[in-house]
């Protein structure tokens, strides 16, 4: 898995989901980091869908621009995994 920071664009302050299938990947841990534009970070929880699905689920406090980083067993998830 190559790459695994993203950015996401925020204009209004929501709940934001993203979904990720692992099911590929066996089992182990994901671990999620976000910052704000402002380089503050950003709490975030990881939830079980199904097994092998999990989601991030964030509140943005400000607008603007976001970055994720998303590793499962200390290697990058990268797009291939997101639904």
């Amino acid at each position: 898995m190559l790459g695994a920071t993203f950015l996401v664009v925020v204009i209004v302050v929501v709940v934001v989901v993203v979904a990720v299938d692992l099911n590929k990947c066996g089992e182990g841990e994901l671990d999620v980091s976000i910052v704000s534009s402002s380089g503050d970070p950003v709490s975030s929880e990881v939830r079980l869908i199904e097994a092998g699905r999990l989601e991030v689920v964030y509140s943005p406090e400000e607008a603007g621009i976001h970055f994720a980083e998303v590793m499962f067993n200390d290697e990058p998830v990268t797009g291939e995994y997101w639904l």
